[in-house]
Parts: structure tokens; C-alpha cells; sequence
């Protein structure tokens, strides 16, 4: 895949424009797709059903509406933990930290060490925990879908099983020091423990099987299993029996607890090892790697219910009728149609006209306002005009260097092709945080860099589609881009005719008929205009179509019915308007104009 070199110009808030040059790679494909892609295409509607319902714990129906729930670390969600857990079967360990902040997690037993320390290589098994999972009183889940996806696996396939752990344990935040390579904190799980000291597995690596025996880790019957095929990307654990459990645990208040494995026979085989990506992969918004949980209920509860159909072009943003709040909880889940997207959903509250802040909501919610509204917006990861793109991410596996010293470059392209590198702050805690505020609408895509290890590390592209929010950020960007192409040579502003565009199709839909007639109309108008005049170098004519052009109002004496420009192909007959050179036409052509001009003088016709 070839590179395309971009150059960047920035404009400060002293007007100073400032160059640097950074490459982004031409191809791109969704976010949740890896580096290597086809050219960058529009991100699909969003078509398919929202469902609106309200629960009571004394509320009945006979016919619920089915509600389909996600859950995935990131912006609505951090309720999940993962460890990898590793050791000997006979309690053994060459390793024995605790895994919390690692970008991936391992299953099998490697087959990398040709001589076993101490005769033995290690086993590796991964834990989970899904908490803060709530449904309304009364839901019956109808499935469980449990997503992982696979980072590197081995070139034949594996059968992974998934257990219920029958007690809960600790994550930990990386051992002692916090690093994932110390000796576990008191309370913290590793291969020995589900709590450091305090609390052993009933066997090592969470291993004794029984559904009788009061310190048992997990059930003697596998709730799921998936098959590995080489070269899959992801694998999907769902069954009626881990329905069941996950039904249970989240009617108790209690964590989804989960251990994943290879069969006992494959795991005694060296090589039978494989990489998922963990719950913390990459940074905290560009999630689609991490496992993901999903659970489709419906409710006896129930007691109001409203569906919506929708079909919003990329970029929309609508507004549900407001909705009285009631007693009770509400949830919303949106169904999309095969091939299409799935939009972002907003809520505010408010009582009589006064209004809430858009927020993203935690479903199931209880509004505490006299109503509510949704808002979906047909685009990933909104982000209004004007406000900064903030993200962290967290990492401990570090050999190049302490982790104060280390250097995270953020790579951003604009729609308009532009890149920006940003370099992100160490805050503590093995933690990176960056801030960076996009200046145009439209879809921007990132990566970042690290050198943690000897090997130089590329996240996943991720995406962000900043709208306009509200009219008077639009038209403080147009004043802002007025002065970039001031300062912008001619042949270098192509880029900036789609950042005008863009913003002038952002404000337009942020205006009403009246708005656009009104004051905000005219300042918008005003703002747009000026940009277009420095864009062409000269004043843009008022109205347009421009009257100052001359109209060439007949052609060989014959009036036109719509008059053309003076300058155009189309001009008088027997001149060229490109060069100016007469053109020779045929006797014969000449003659059958004569004969057709006198025939309609005859007739009193016209053309």
C-alpha cells in the first residue's frame, strides 16, 4: 500500500501560519478493520427501529418489545476486566504478576521456550468480569453473545470452552508497583489465588471443576464453546446455558464471571497458543477490538413502549419528540438493518421550556426531569465543532524506557486530507492522555505510535465525525478560515474549498427557514461569502447568478428562448468565443440556414 504525503498548516491564535509535514496512509476502511485497507468510503446510514420503553416493577404485558444491549469498554461502558492467569498445574510458576492493563491476553501453552524451565512450560487461561450490568424487573433474556477478537493465533485450529468461575475475584491494578510484572497486591488475583493471600483457587489457574463441592472454581459443564479457524478474525461464544447464568448473575446484582480455556487435551500442547485482544486494547475510544457482550432481552414489566423507524444519511442528527418521563426506568435500543449503521444516541432532560445538556446516556435510565428526548446522530463518535478530541490510554508493557520518558504520537487526517501529529501528555500510572481540538467538520480518522518495546507499535485507525453543534461555532470557524486562506497560496488551497463546503453545509442544517431569513441567516451569509471572496481572489457578486455577465440574447439574427453567456461555446454564429477566429462554414451548411431562417419568416415562427 503506497503512502500519500500531506503537508500541514495551522493558523494560531495570533494569526501566525505554521507548516510541518507528516504521512498518513491512503487506504482506509472502518475502524474496526486493521491498517492494511481499501480507499476511504462513506460511512452507511443508519436504517433499522428505535425502541422506546418504560418499566415498573407493578407493571404487565403480554407482549414485551425485545431490546438488544451492548456493552464494551469505552464511552458508555467500564464495567469489564480481564486477566491472564498463568502458572503450572501443580501451583508452579515461572511468572506469577498480575495481568490488568495489558493490550492483549493470552489462552494454550506456548511451544516458544525449546527448553523447558524447570521442566515444565506455562499454561495460560483468561478470566472475565462483566460488571454494573442492569435490566429492568421482570426481563427474560432471550440470548447472550459473547464477541472476542483475535490478535494472533496458531496455523491449526483450536476448540476454546467457557466456564461460570463460581467465586469473584479481584482485578488488580498490576501487582506491588503497579506494572503488571510485581508480585500481586494482597487481594489480587493471579494463578494461585482469586485473592492474593486471603482466598485460594480451590486448584491452581482456577482448575477444580464441580457443581457439588463448596470450594469448586467453575461448574463441571461448559457453558459455550467456539471453534478457531485459521485466519478468522473474531469468535463468538452464545448458548441457551450461558444465557441462563448470565440471566442469573444479573438478576442476584452480581458480576458476570467467566474463565476461558482451551480442552484439557490441546492445552497440554506446546504450541496450541494464541493472542485475543484484551479489554483495554488500544486508547478509549477506539474500542471495536476490545470483547464485547451482548444481551437481547424483553420485560413483563413493561408498561410503555414506542418504535421509531429511521433512515438518516451520514451526518444527520434528529431530534425524537419529546417524551414524558413517569414513574419508573426507561431504556432504548436501536436495531439496525443488514449493512447499515447503527447512530449514536443523545438525551436530555428538562421540565416545562427549560432544558437540559445533550449527554450519552447509561441505559437503563430513571429521568429525573418532567420529560426527556433522544437525539440519534448518524455518525461514529461525535464530536461537536469546536470542542477538543480527548482520549487515554494505558499501558505497562515497557522496556525501552521509564514510562515518564516515552514519546505517544497521535497521527490525525482531516476530511480535507490534512495531517496533524499531536504528542500526548504522560499523566502517571502507566497512563497517556491527549487533547486535540479538529478545525473542520466532517470524518477524521487517527492513529498513534509508541516505541515501548524494541518493536515499533501502530494502533488501529480509529474514526470521529465532528457536526456543527451550533451556528455560532460554524461561523467562528469561517471567520477562522477567512485568515488561513489569506495566508495560503492559491495552488495550495484545495483543501480549503472542502473545509468551506463542509462548514457551509453544516451551518445550513443547523438553521431553520426562519433562522436563515433571520439575523443568524444574514451573519452566516456574510461569513460564507467572505471566505468565497478570498477563495476567488475578488468580491463575490450580488445576486447569483451574476448579472454583471452579458447575455447573448439571439444567435444569426434568431431570438433565444433562454439567453446564454456572452464568452461561452455557444456564442454569435461565425466566430469562435475561444480564440476569436471566424469560423469557415460550408456553402451547403450556409445555404440551408438561409433556407430555414426565411421559412420561419414566412410562417411568423420562431425558434
Amino acid at each position: 500500500m503506497c503512502g500519500v504525503r500531506y503537508q500541514l498548516r495551522t493558523v494560531g491564535d495570533d494569526g501566525q501560519v505554521s507548516e510541518s509535514r507528516s504521512e498518513f496512509q491512503s487506504g482506509f476502511t472502518r475502524a474496526d478493520a486493521g491498517d492494511e485497507g481499501s480507499a476511504r468510503m462513506p460511512w452507511p446510514p443508519c436504517r433499522g427501529v428505535l425502541r422506546l420503553s418504560r418499566f415498573e416493577s407493578a407493571g404487565s404485558t403480554s407482549s414485551p418489545a425485545g431490546h438488544r444491549s451492548t456493552y464494551v469498554n469505552g464511552p458508555d461502558y467500564c464495567g469489564m476486566k480481564d486477566n491472564d492467569i498463568r502458572g503450572f498445574l501443580d501451583g508452579g510458576f515461572i511468572w506469577g504478576w498480575n495481568q490488568a492493563t495489558q493490550i492483549h491476553v493470552r489462552l494454550g501453552r506456548t511451544g516458544e521456550f525449546p527448553n523447558p524451565k524447570y521442566g515444565e512450560v506455562e499454561l495460560f487461561r483468561v478470566l472475565h468480569r462483566w460488571d454494573d450490568i442492569r435490566l429492568p424487573p421482570g426481563f427474560v433474556l432471550n440470548a447472550c453473545r459473547l464477541t472476542l477478537h483475535v490478535e494472533e493465533g496458531p496455523p491449526h485450529p483450536l476448540r476454546l470452552l467457557v466456564y461460570a468461575v463460581a467465586r469473584d475475584w479481584n482485578p488488580g491494578s498490576g501487582g506491588v508497583d503497579g506494572n503488571n510484572v510485581s508480585a500481586p497486591k494482597p487481594g489480587e488475583v493471579w494463578w494461585g489465588d482469586a485473592e492474593y493471600g486471603q482466598v485460594a483457587w480451590g486448584l491452581p489457574g482456577a482448575g477444580f471443576a464441580s457443581d457439588t463441592h463448596p470450594e469448586a472454581d467453575t461448574g463441571s459443564h461448559a457453558l459455550a464453546e467456539a471453534m478457531w479457524i485459521p485466519g478468522q478474525e473474531s469468535l463468538v461464544f452464545q448458548s441457551t446455558a450461558l444465557a441462563d447464568y448470565a440471566a442469573d448473575q444479573v438478576r442476584q446484582g452480581e458480576p458476570i464471571l467467566l474463565l476461558l480455556k482451551l480442552t484439557d487435551a490441546q492445552e497440554d500442547l506446546p504450541g496450541h497458543f494464541f493472542n485475543l485482544y484484551s479489554g483495554e486494547h488500544g486508547d478509549s475510544r477506539n474500542t471495536p477490538r476490545r470483547p464485547r457482550l451482548e444481551l437481547e432481552w424483553s420485560s413483563v414489566t413493561e408498561v410503555e413502549s414506542v418504535a421509531h423507524d429511521v433512515f438518516l444519511e451520514y451526518g444527520r442528527v434528529y431530534e425524537f419528540p419529546r417524551q414524558r418521563s413517569g414513574s419508573g426506568t426507561w431504556t432504548a435500543s436501536f436495531e439496525a438493518d443488514p449493512e447499515y449503521a447503527r447512530p449514536v444516541l443523545q438525551v436530555r432532560e428538562g421540565t416545562g421550556d427549560t432544558a437540559g445538556p445533550w449527554r450519552r446516556p447509561s441505559l437503563p435510565f430513571k429521568p429525573e426531569g418532567e420529560w426527556f428526548q433522544l437525539r440519534a446522530l448518524a455518525m461514529p463518535d461525535p464530536l461537536e465543532l469546536g470542542a477538543p478530541f480527548e482520549a487515554e490510554l494505558a499501558d505497562t508493557w515497557i522496556l525501552t524506557g521509564p514510562p515518564e520518558g516515552q514519546s505517544v504520537l497521535w497521527h490525525f487526517e482531516s476530511p480535507s486530507g490534512i495531517a496533524h501529529r499531536v504528542e500526548a501528555e504522560y499523566s502517571g500510572q502507566y497512563r497517556w492522555r491527549v487533547s486535540f481540538t479538529p478545525d473542520e467538520p466532517g470524518s477524521w480518522r487517527y492513529y498513534w505510535t509508541q516505541e515501548f518495546l524494541p518493536e515499533p507499535y501502530r494502533s488501529a485507525t480509529g474514526e470521529f465525525r465532528v457536526w456543527g453543534g451550533c451556528l455560532g461555532e460554524v461561523v467562528r470557524h469561517l471567520n477562522l478560515l477567512e485568515e488561513v486562506v489569506a495566508g495560503t497560496a492559491r495552488q495550495d488551497r484545495h483543501g480549503l474549498y472542502l473545509r468551506c463546503y463542509a462548514l457551509e453545509r453544516e451551518g445550513m442544517r443547523l438553521m431553520t427557514p426562519d433562522d436563515f431569513r433571520g439575523q443568524a441567516g444574514n451573519e452566516f451569509e456574510v461569513a460564507i461569502r467572505r471566505v468565497r471572496s478570498r477563495l476567488w481572489g475578488k468580491p463575490v457578486p450580488d445576486p447569483i447568478p451574476m448579472q454583471s455577465h452579458s447575455l447573448v440574447r439571439e444567435v444569426d439574427g434568431v431570438p433565444l428562448r433562454d439567453p446564454i453567456p456572452e464568452g461561452s461555446s455557444y456564442g454569435p454564429a461565425g466566430r469562435d468565443s475561444r480564440n476569436g477566429k471566424k469560423r469557415n462554414r460550408s456553402p451547403l451548411r450556409r445555404l440551408r440556414r438561409l433556407a430555414s431562417r426565411l421559412m420561419r419568416r414566412r410562417h411568423g415562427g420562431s425558434p
